[in-house]
Order: structure tokens, then C-alpha cells, then sequence
């Protein structure tokens, strides 16, 4: 089953996927790097044919795997705070949703109810992240978006919560707050998400 992930060009493009995390700066990233790789669902994926250092598989459904990169990073542009990123290839979310959606110039999905299932699947496993995070660290926001459409942070000054790149919340059935030109706030509070998930393609 692992074999499909052996094609090195599904390691490489862009925009990516981002489940984006944003702490204090005081927070300790390694930590929170440690919970991450420990996760019985996320495995170190090793290729005979290509350097594969640092990518993984995350499995987010029963034998339901994407490949997954993540990483992290204290900024200090104008205010400190603290960055971990889960992001995924544009080419292996197609072939999770069996699409060949360009995520740049594409303002809408009008995904199927098959796809719709799928992105819910990985959203919601993603989203079931979120309250164990919390419990390490005070977590102030987390964006599930492209990364050409930026993050919630304590730049922006936006209410903590969770926040949806606003063609992913359509697809998914989540109808939130208007936040940005990009994102839209679904979720106040980390500890109480499955009330969101419930409104979600499954």
C-alpha cells in the first residue's frame, strides 16, 4: 500500500495544505515536535530511490495514509510567536481527492460527496490534534488553509481559535465567522470540536 508514495514528484510542488499552529513565544517547539513524531498515526515514510529525510506518513483514517511534512520556527516580525506547520503536497491531495485541481487559480472545488467524505476525513483527523496540543501548550490559533492565504496570528489580532481557508469551510459544511479575505473563524475554543466535526461530509 506504501508503495504509491515511492514517486518522488509527489514530495515536491506547491501551494501546500497547512495545518498552521500558532503559540507564545515562549512555547517549547521541540515538544511539541516530539508529540508529533510519537504519534502512533504519523510514521516515518523511508525511500530506497530519493532522500525521504523528513517526510512521513500520516494516517488519517483506517489505512488511509497522505504523505506529511511539518516543521517549525520562532518569528519575530513585529511580534514574537511561535510556528508549527503540518503541510501537505498539492499533488498528494489530488490523489487523495482523484482530482487535478490547481489550488492556485481555482476559487472553488465543487468537490463530489466522495470527495467531500475524503477532505473530511483528513480534516477531521487533523482537528482531533488540536485539544491534545492545547494541553501541552497554550495554543492561540491554528489555520487550516494554503499557504498563499496566510495564517491566523497575533500580528493579525484576530479572536484565538480555529480558523478555515474559506473554500475548504464551504466544502465542508462549516459556516463561520468572516475573518479575513481568506479565512473564516469556525471554532473559539480547542477543547470542544466535536460539535464542528458532527457538521462535517462523513
Amino acid at each position: 500500500m506504501l508503495e504509491q508514495f515511492s514517486e518522488e514528484s509527489l514530495w515536491h510542488g506547491g501551494p501546500l495544505l497547512e495545518l498552521t499552529m500558532i503559540f507564545e513565544p515562549d512555547c517549547d517547539l521541540n515538544m511539541i515536535e516530539d508529540f508529533f513524531r510519537t504519534s502512533e498515526k504519523i510514521q516515518l515514510y523511508k525511500s530506497d530511490s530519493f532522500n525521504s529525510r523528513d517526510r512521513f506518513l500520516f494516517e488519517f483514517a483506517a489505512e488511509k495514509f497522505i504523505g506529511l511534512e511539518f516543521g517549525h520556527y520562532l518569528s519575530t516580525h513585529q511580534v514574537e510567536q511561535a510556528y508549527f506547520i503540518l503541510c501537505f503536497r498539492p499533488r498528494q491531495l489530488n490523489k487523495l481527492l482523484d482530482a487535478d485541481f490547481d489550488f492556485v487559480s481555482d476559487s472553488e472545488l465543487n468537490l463530489d460527496i466522495s470527495q467531500k467524505i475524503s477532505l473530511s476525513l483528513l480534516t477531521k483527523a487533523l482537528i482531533r490534534f488540536l485539544p491534545m496540543v492545547q494541553r501541552l501548550a497554550k495554543l492561540r490559533y491554528a489555520t487550516i488553509a494554503l499557504e498563499v492565504d496566510g495564517c491566523a496570528n497575533l500580528r493579525t489580532k484576530l479572536p484565538d481559535g480555529l480558523y478555515f481557508n474559506k473554500i475548504f469551510a464551504n466544502e465542508l459544511n462549516l459556516i463561520g465567522q468572516k475573518s479575513s479575505h481568506y479565512l473564516t473563524l469556525v471554532a473559539s475554543n480547542f477543547e470542544q470540536l466535536d460539535e464542528l466535526m458532527a457538521k462535517m461530509p462523513n
